[in-house]
Protein backbone atom coordinates (compact mmCIF):
# COMPACT_ATOMS: atom_id res chain seq x y z
CA UNK A 1 0.00 0.00 0.00
CA UNK A 2 1.32 3.55 -0.98
CA UNK A 3 0.57 6.72 0.87
CA UNK A 4 -3.38 7.09 1.45
CA UNK A 5 -3.03 11.04 0.34
CA UNK A 6 -0.68 13.79 -0.55
CA UNK A 7 -0.39 17.15 1.10
CA UNK A 8 -2.69 18.92 -1.13
CA UNK A 9 -5.93 15.70 -0.48
CA UNK A 10 -5.22 16.85 2.77
CA UNK A 11 -6.10 20.67 2.34
CA UNK A 12 -8.44 19.98 -0.05
CA UNK A 13 -10.78 17.64 2.67
CA UNK A 14 -10.12 20.82 5.38
CA UNK A 15 -11.77 23.03 2.80
CA UNK A 16 -14.69 19.89 2.49
CA UNK A 17 -14.88 19.57 5.82
CA UNK A 18 -14.93 23.13 6.88
CA UNK A 19 -17.02 24.58 4.51
CA UNK A 20 -19.56 22.02 3.76
CA UNK A 21 -19.82 19.66 6.05
CA UNK A 22 -19.38 21.81 9.03
CA UNK A 23 -21.09 24.91 7.92
CA UNK A 24 -24.36 24.07 9.73
CA UNK A 25 -22.54 23.28 12.79
CA UNK A 26 -19.48 25.35 15.51
CA UNK A 27 -15.97 23.35 16.44
CA UNK A 28 -17.08 20.68 18.25
CA UNK A 29 -20.51 19.90 17.32
CA UNK A 30 -20.18 17.17 14.66
CA UNK A 31 -19.94 13.76 16.00
CA UNK A 32 -17.22 12.40 14.29
CA UNK A 33 -14.99 15.51 15.08
CA UNK A 34 -13.02 17.75 13.13
CA UNK A 35 -9.50 16.16 12.89
CA UNK A 36 -11.33 12.68 12.10
CA UNK A 37 -13.82 14.05 9.37
CA UNK A 38 -10.77 15.69 7.60
CA UNK A 39 -8.63 12.47 7.63
CA UNK A 40 -11.44 10.45 6.02
CA UNK A 41 -11.75 13.04 3.35
CA UNK A 42 -8.64 13.08 2.99
CA UNK A 43 -8.36 9.18 2.71
CA UNK A 44 -11.42 9.43 0.16
CA UNK A 45 -13.11 12.34 -1.16
CA UNK A 46 -15.84 10.42 -2.30
CA UNK A 47 -18.74 9.66 0.42
CA UNK A 48 -20.32 7.15 -1.03
CA UNK A 49 -17.75 4.85 0.27
CA UNK A 50 -17.67 6.39 3.59
CA UNK A 51 -19.47 4.57 6.84
CA UNK A 52 -19.73 1.19 5.05
CA UNK A 53 -21.12 -2.06 6.37
CA UNK A 54 -18.96 -5.09 6.48
CA UNK A 55 -18.81 -8.04 8.20
CA UNK A 56 -21.25 -6.86 10.67
CA UNK A 57 -19.37 -3.25 11.52
CA UNK A 58 -19.31 0.29 9.81
CA UNK A 59 -15.71 0.07 8.53
CA UNK A 60 -15.11 4.43 7.78
CA UNK A 61 -14.14 3.50 4.30
CA UNK A 62 -14.48 0.52 2.37
CA UNK A 63 -13.44 1.15 -1.61
CA UNK A 64 -12.03 -1.16 -3.67
CA UNK A 65 -11.67 -4.45 -1.51
CA UNK A 66 -9.86 -2.01 0.74
CA UNK A 67 -10.84 -0.84 4.25
CA UNK A 68 -9.36 2.37 6.18
CA UNK A 69 -10.10 3.06 9.39
CA UNK A 70 -9.38 6.81 11.08
CA UNK A 71 -8.36 5.89 14.63
CA UNK A 72 -7.88 9.21 16.33
CA UNK A 73 -8.30 8.18 19.95
CA UNK A 74 -7.36 4.51 21.99
CA UNK A 75 -7.29 1.50 19.86
CA UNK A 76 -9.40 -0.52 22.14
CA UNK A 77 -12.58 -1.69 19.99
CA UNK A 78 -10.31 -1.82 16.97
CA UNK A 79 -9.20 -5.41 17.30
CA UNK A 80 -12.67 -7.40 17.13
CA UNK A 81 -13.44 -4.86 13.93
CA UNK A 82 -10.01 -6.53 12.40
CA UNK A 83 -10.79 -9.73 13.44
CA UNK A 84 -13.41 -9.77 11.21
CA UNK A 85 -12.05 -7.74 8.61
CA UNK A 86 -8.39 -9.09 8.18
CA UNK A 87 -9.22 -12.54 6.72
CA UNK A 88 -10.87 -11.00 3.66
CA UNK A 89 -9.98 -7.53 3.18
CA UNK A 90 -7.26 -5.23 3.55
CA UNK A 91 -7.04 -2.92 5.81
CA UNK A 92 -5.20 1.02 6.78
CA UNK A 93 -5.13 2.58 9.97
CA UNK A 94 -4.90 6.01 9.67
CA UNK A 95 -3.48 7.45 13.59
CA UNK A 96 -3.04 11.31 13.72
CA UNK A 97 0.30 12.36 15.42
CA UNK A 98 0.39 15.99 16.86
CA UNK A 99 3.77 16.81 16.54
CA UNK A 100 2.68 20.64 16.58
CA UNK A 101 -0.33 21.64 19.29
CA UNK A 102 -1.76 25.05 19.80
CA UNK A 103 -4.53 25.48 22.55
CA UNK A 104 -7.30 27.52 22.51
CA UNK A 105 -9.85 27.10 25.56
CA UNK A 106 -13.32 28.15 25.02
CA UNK A 107 -15.20 29.43 28.46
CA UNK A 108 -18.20 27.40 29.20
CA UNK A 109 -19.47 30.62 30.98
CA UNK A 110 -19.44 33.38 28.87
CA UNK A 111 -18.30 31.36 25.32
CA UNK A 112 -15.52 33.28 25.10
CA UNK A 113 -12.91 31.81 23.34
CA UNK A 114 -9.41 32.33 23.94
CA UNK A 115 -6.51 33.47 21.40
CA UNK A 116 -3.86 30.60 20.16
CA UNK A 117 -1.35 29.08 22.34
CA UNK A 118 1.34 26.81 21.43
CA UNK A 119 1.54 23.91 23.92
CA UNK A 120 5.24 22.41 25.06
CA UNK A 121 3.73 18.81 24.81
CA UNK A 122 4.54 17.46 20.93
CA UNK A 123 3.60 14.19 20.11
CA UNK A 124 6.03 11.63 18.19
CA UNK A 125 5.73 8.35 16.27
CA UNK A 126 6.46 6.60 19.92
CA UNK A 127 3.22 7.85 20.98
CA UNK A 128 1.43 5.00 18.95
CA UNK A 129 3.15 2.16 20.36
CA UNK A 130 0.65 2.03 23.37
CA UNK A 131 -2.18 1.78 21.18
CA UNK A 132 -0.56 -0.64 18.94
CA UNK A 133 -0.70 -3.33 21.89
CA UNK A 134 -4.48 -3.67 22.15
CA UNK A 135 -4.74 -4.68 18.15
CA UNK A 136 -0.59 -6.82 18.53
CA UNK A 137 -2.06 -10.00 17.29
CA UNK A 138 -2.30 -8.30 14.11
CA UNK A 139 0.79 -6.36 13.63
CA UNK A 140 2.44 -9.20 11.67
CA UNK A 141 -0.41 -9.44 9.28
CA UNK A 142 1.03 -8.29 5.71
CA UNK A 143 -2.26 -6.82 4.98
CA UNK A 144 -2.27 -4.32 8.02
CA UNK A 145 -0.78 -1.23 7.48
CA UNK A 146 -0.68 1.59 9.75
CA UNK A 147 0.12 5.28 8.64
CA UNK A 148 1.06 8.01 11.48
CA UNK A 149 -0.17 11.03 9.66
CA UNK A 150 1.99 13.91 11.34
CA UNK A 151 -0.15 17.16 11.86
CA UNK A 152 0.09 20.43 13.16
CA UNK A 153 -3.61 21.22 14.68
CA UNK A 154 -5.21 23.38 17.57
CA UNK A 155 -6.92 21.15 20.03
CA UNK A 156 -10.04 23.05 21.53
CA UNK A 157 -10.98 22.85 25.43
CA UNK A 158 -14.00 24.03 27.18
CA UNK A 159 -14.07 25.10 30.88
CA UNK A 160 -16.74 22.99 32.97
CA UNK A 161 -18.69 25.49 35.43
CA UNK A 162 -19.12 22.52 37.64
CA UNK A 163 -15.41 22.22 37.93
CA UNK A 164 -13.72 25.48 37.70
CA UNK A 165 -10.29 23.58 37.64
CA UNK A 166 -10.36 20.93 34.89
CA UNK A 167 -10.61 21.70 31.16
CA UNK A 168 -12.66 19.25 29.04
CA UNK A 169 -11.42 18.63 25.24
CA UNK A 170 -13.90 18.74 22.82
CA UNK A 171 -12.44 18.93 19.16
CA UNK A 172 -9.46 19.34 17.26
CA UNK A 173 -8.74 20.97 14.26
CA UNK A 174 -5.98 20.07 11.87
CA UNK A 175 -3.86 23.29 10.83
CA UNK A 176 -1.88 21.64 7.79
CA UNK A 177 -0.47 18.16 7.44
CA UNK A 178 3.84 17.87 7.99
CA UNK A 179 4.33 14.37 6.76
CA UNK A 180 2.98 10.59 6.90
CA UNK A 181 5.08 7.29 7.86
CA UNK A 182 3.68 4.32 6.60
CA UNK A 183 4.56 1.28 9.26
CA UNK A 184 3.73 -2.29 7.73
CA UNK A 185 4.22 -6.26 9.17
CA UNK A 186 8.14 -5.59 8.98
CA UNK A 187 8.55 -1.79 9.64
CA UNK A 188 7.96 -1.84 13.53
CA UNK A 189 11.83 -0.99 13.75
CA UNK A 190 11.05 2.11 12.79
CA UNK A 191 8.82 3.06 15.80
CA UNK A 192 12.31 2.53 18.14
CA UNK A 193 14.90 5.85 18.24
CA UNK A 194 17.82 5.80 16.25
CA UNK A 195 20.06 6.29 18.69
CA UNK A 196 18.51 3.71 21.15
CA UNK A 197 21.83 1.59 21.87
CA UNK A 198 21.39 -1.99 21.25
CA UNK A 199 21.00 -3.15 24.96
CA UNK A 200 17.98 -0.89 26.90
CA UNK A 201 16.39 -0.92 29.93
CA UNK A 202 12.75 0.90 29.95
CA UNK A 203 14.10 3.81 31.94
CA UNK A 204 16.58 4.62 28.23
CA UNK A 205 13.92 3.92 26.19
CA UNK A 206 11.52 6.45 28.27
CA UNK A 207 13.91 8.96 28.08
CA UNK A 208 14.24 8.94 24.55
CA UNK A 209 10.26 8.74 23.70
CA UNK A 210 8.97 10.38 26.67
CA UNK A 211 6.51 7.53 27.21
CA UNK A 212 5.37 6.57 31.47
CA UNK A 213 4.24 4.58 33.52
CA UNK A 214 1.75 2.26 31.90
CA UNK A 215 2.33 3.88 28.21
CA UNK A 216 5.40 2.94 28.21
CA UNK A 217 5.10 -0.87 29.71
CA UNK A 218 2.58 -1.23 26.44
CA UNK A 219 5.20 0.13 24.30
CA UNK A 220 7.28 -2.43 25.35
CA UNK A 221 4.75 -5.03 25.16
CA UNK A 222 3.70 -4.10 21.45
CA UNK A 223 8.08 -4.11 20.85
CA UNK A 224 8.40 -7.63 22.24
CA UNK A 225 5.39 -8.86 20.53
CA UNK A 226 6.10 -8.10 16.92
CA UNK A 227 9.74 -9.19 17.87
CA UNK A 228 11.56 -5.91 17.55
CA UNK A 229 13.10 -6.29 20.82
CA UNK A 230 13.47 -8.81 23.61
CA UNK A 231 14.18 -9.44 26.73
CA UNK A 232 18.06 -10.49 27.31
CA UNK A 233 18.37 -9.94 31.21
CA UNK A 234 19.00 -7.54 34.00
CA UNK A 235 20.85 -4.42 34.47
CA UNK A 236 21.43 -4.04 38.32
CA UNK A 237 17.24 -4.65 39.17
CA UNK A 238 16.51 -2.96 35.78
CA UNK A 239 15.04 -5.69 32.83
CA UNK A 240 17.34 -5.77 29.80
CA UNK A 241 16.20 -5.47 26.19
CA UNK A 242 17.99 -5.68 23.24
CA UNK A 243 16.75 -4.68 19.69
CA UNK A 244 16.74 -7.80 17.42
Amino acid sequence: MGVLFTEQMFNDAMQTVMHSEHERYNIGTYSEGTLHAVLKYASEPDKAYHEFPVCGYIADIFKDGVITEIQTRDFRNLNKKLSAFLPLYKVNIVFPVACVKYISVLNGDTGEMSKERRSPKRENAYSVLPELYFIKDHLKNPDLTVHLCFTELVEYRMTNPKRKTRLMRFDRVPKRLVSIVKVGCDDHSLLLPCDLENEFTAVELSKKTGLRGVRLSGALKTLESVGAIRLCGKRGRANLYEII
